[in-house]
């Protein structure tokens, strides 16, 4: 995973909080001159920190609706899922997973939602069935979860519900 440099963070920070030094004090003062009213001013100031305030919910509450991806995996073994990092599979699913990998479906469901998946064509090699959820932060997220499968002479519905941070994986038979 390739680090972000802390120079950048650093240069946006210090030309968001110079702009933010230099607008806030002499807008107002600005603002006098084609003869707004006091009253006019305070009110545009103070869209500024209403911004500040409900922005962070909105975004959120985007966020919320948007959804997440979600990837059903066929696997032959378990071990290099359960062993391979976040970015590789994220990168070339195929080849974290290697020899263990059979077939992989994708789907997006929003946060609390709740579905079953059609059921996924089952060969002989396939043995576990895994979910990989895309979190923005997987670092506090479990974003993987397995289940083992008897493929032969069985069909299998999984109901998913992504929470907030992790997944719920519950195998039913038909």
């Amino acid at each position: 995973m390739q680090r972000f440099p802390y120079w950048r963070l650093s240069a946006y920070y210090f030309a968001y909080f110079a702009f933010s030094g230099v607008y806030s004090p002499y807008f107002g003062l600005y603002l006098q001159s084609p003869a707004f009213s006091a009253w006019d001013i305070g009110l545009l100031m103070s869209q500024v920190q209403l911004t500040r305030v409900f922005g962070p919910y909105l975004w959120g509450l985007l966020a919320d609706r948007s959804g997440q991806r979600l990837q059903i995996v066929r696997l032959s073994e378990e071990s290099r899922l359960l062993s391979a990092d976040y970015q590789q599979l994220r990168q070339d699913l195929a080849k974290a997973l290697g020899k263990n990998y059979l077939d992989h479906q994708d789907y997006t469901l929003t946060p609390a939602e709740s579905r079953y998946l059609p059921s996924m064509p089952l060969d002989e090699q396939t043995r576990y069935l895994g979910v990989i959820a895309h979190y923005a932060d997987p670092q506090r997220a479990q974003w993987r979860q397995l289940i083992r499968i008897d493929p032969v002479g069985h069909h299998y519905q999984l109901l998913v519900r992504l929470q907030s941070d992790r997944i719920l994986l519950q195998r039913e038979e038909e």
